[in-house]
């Protein structure tokens, strides 16, 4: 597991929140 595979997750949860 990579830093970068934990932030996409992140950003769309963002997304479906707005």
């Amino acid at each position: 597991m990579t830093w970068e595979q934990h932030t996409i997750p992140q950003q769309q949860t963002l997304a479906e929140n707005e």
